[in-house]
């Protein structure tokens, strides 16, 4: 079983300047490419996600992990770090935009998400921006690392003009009873 905040715990700040390097060379196309997230969970259809790591769930007690995009090589220092904190592999490694006057309706997440420590990291955003959890709100700052509670219902408003770019890390911690299988590493 994962042990989960109750709601949100600030893990520590990092420098984000290669983050934003990354988000701010990423173009509308890029940002277009990949349409899964919105299409399938109606609660994201205000976001755009740019995906770095993704998997599609558990069958038959195996996960598939693919490597989506090099830029994950990139962030290889943070993942190692997380990985070892959680004692676990990344199963989901995002950057996920929020449109500007827009929302994510609340939510909990579901299936192997439930089992992850869901991790977020603010890249751009501003003090418009509220991220509730259980109905209490929170200011997620740029460059600080976030664990929130995924089980809880959570919901987040862009009340600004611009858009907020985050980036989000699933880690799974290692199990005798899920297998992993990896592609494209």
């Amino acid at each position: 079983m994962t042990i989960k905040p109750d709601n949100i715990i600030e893990i520590e700040k990092i420098d984000i300047d290669k983050f934003k390097s990354i988000v701010n060379c990423l173009n509308d196309d890029d940002w277009d490419l990949w349409d899964f997230r919105q299409k399938k969970f109606g609660n994201q259809k205000n976001t755009k996600t740019y995906p770095l790591i993704w998997s599609c769930g558990i069958e038959n007690n195996t996960i598939t992990v693919i490597k989506k995009n090099k830029i994950f090589d990139e962030i290889s220092i943070l993942i190692e770090y997380l990985t070892e904190r959680y004692n676990g592999i990344v199963v989901k490694c995002m950057f996920t935009k929020l449109l500007a006057n827009k929302n994510i309706e609340e939510h909990c997440d579901f299936n192997e998400l439930v089992l992850c420590h869901r991790i977020h990291i603010p890249i751009i955003t501003n003090d418009q921006v509220i991220f509730h959890i259980d109905k209490i709100p929170f200011f997620l700052e740029e460059g600080k690392v976030y664990e929130i509670n995924n089980q809880k219902l959570h919901s987040v408003e862009n009340n600004s003009n611009f858009d907020r770019v985050h980036l989000i890390i699933d880690i799974l911690p290692f199990s005798k009873n899920i297998n992993v299988c990896y592609e494209g590493f």
